[in-house]
């Protein structure tokens, strides 16, 4: 028999929604499929839409997805930060209801952005109930 951790989860973005500041996630995505590809015959690249079929000669505009979210902001104690790893002024986000953080995020609270530099994950039996998400200006 296993757990429902869905509880928990629940619990844990109650508490963030009471506690917490509303946050943008800014992702660097596409909301088309391109492949890059290469001509043999004239010898250059091409990109093709798998979606429509279109092909481009150069690379198609990337485009900026935001996902709105709620988390809890904490500073690192004095002795976390190892002037390496974690340096002065690094923030610790707390969230369950943000997309799984990865390389180039951008949180954006207020007025000030910061950007992803680590995270942790809190998944008992590969169900994600926390992310730890370390963040820099």
């Amino acid at each position: 028999m296993s757990y429902n951790y869905n509880n928990i989860k629940n619990t844990a973005l109650n508490l963030i929604k009471k506690f917490g500041v509303d946050v943008t996630v800014s992702r660097i995505g596409s909301n088309e499929k391109w492949i890059k590809k290469f001509n043999t015959i004239n010898l250059e690249y091409y990109w093709e839409n798998v979606t429509t079929g279109e092909i481009v000669t150069s690379p198609p505009d990337e485009t900026i997805i935001e996902t709105p979210a709620t988390v809890v902001i904490t500073n690192y104690q004095t002795e976390e930060i190892d002037g390496t790893r974690i340096i002065h002024g690094d923030k610790r986000l707390l969230s369950t209801n943000v997309p799984v953080p990865k390389a180039n995020d951008v949180y954006t609270i207020g007025t000030t952005k910061y950007r992803y530099v680590d995270h942790d994950t809190i998944s008992p039996s590969n169900f994600d109930v926390l992310y730890i998400i370390q963040v820099r200006i």
